[in-house]
């Protein structure tokens, strides 16, 4: 059994590495309603200590299923492309979007990209090449017949603030999923189509607590009873 474990630790090498890292525990796969925290170390080998508060958060509309990220595959139901599920397991965060030409004062300059009218985001599974990534047009490029309809829009609140979480992101399916974010919620209790939301003040916090300097900035959603099987596997707080 240790000679599998450490096996599994060769073949996914960053699972055990971040020094940043959000925990998000939802009741069951059904839930659209969970806590979040944040806790950092100073390396690896340090034990995890809290350092983001405990916030509300809400997740997809039908709850969540297994993504593809940092961990092993996992038996279950899994994240497919419109499916109204949060992914679950443990994923890079990945940059920053928004309107504004820079990220809120006090940030520690997390990667950021400004959103114009000429970017867009891949979500049609028909479109394997850029699927489940940014696609900025040039600005002299003619926008390809698909463009129009895969535009990023412009002015939506929800928005405003947006961070990456790298669910099939690295190497894509086309089809098992894309357009994984944090971002400001809608309403106190209104689910997502798949993503992590929150209020609009805890987004601009996580946005300055982010450290672009940690060996990695990971998020693991699971399920109380999930968290409870993989806490050790994981070396999770």
């Amino acid at each position: 059994m240790k000679k599998i474990f450490l096996l599994l630790i060769g073949c996914f090498p960053s699972l055990f590495a971040a020094e940043q890292l959000l925990l998000s525990i939802a009741p069951d796969e059904k839930s659209t309603l969970g806590m979040m925290r944040g806790y950092s170390r100073e390396s690896p080998s340090q034990p995890w200590k809290e350092s983001f508060p405990c916030t509300a958060v809400i997740y997809g509309k039908n709850g969540i299923a297994w993504g593809r990220g940092l961990h092993e595959p996992q038996t279950g139901l899994q994240k497919k492309e419109g499916d109204g599920r949060a992914p679950a397991g443990r994923f890079k965060i990945g940059f920053a979007m928004g309107y504004a030409k820079q990220l809120p004062v006090g940030n520690k300059n997390w990667p950021y990209h400004q959103v114009t009218e000429r970017d867009a985001w891949i979500d049609n599974p028909s479109i394997p090449e850029h699927y489940n990534h940014l696609y900025t047009l040039n600005p002299n490029q003619t926008p390809p017949p698909w463009f129009e309809s895969q535009r990023k829009r412009l002015g939506d609140f929800a928005y405003e603030w947006k961070i990456l979480i790298e669910h099939n992101y690295q190497n894509p399916i086309p089809g098992e999923g894309s357009a994984i974010f944090f971002h400001i919620r809608r309403g106190e209790t209104k689910p997502s189509f798949g993503c992590t939301v929150m209020e609009k003040a805890i987004l601009e916090k996580l946005l300055c607590w982010l450290d672009p300097q940690s060996s990695s900035c990971d998020y693991v959603l699971l399920t109380e009873t999930d968290y409870l099987r993989l806490k050790s596997d994981w070396q999770l707080p």
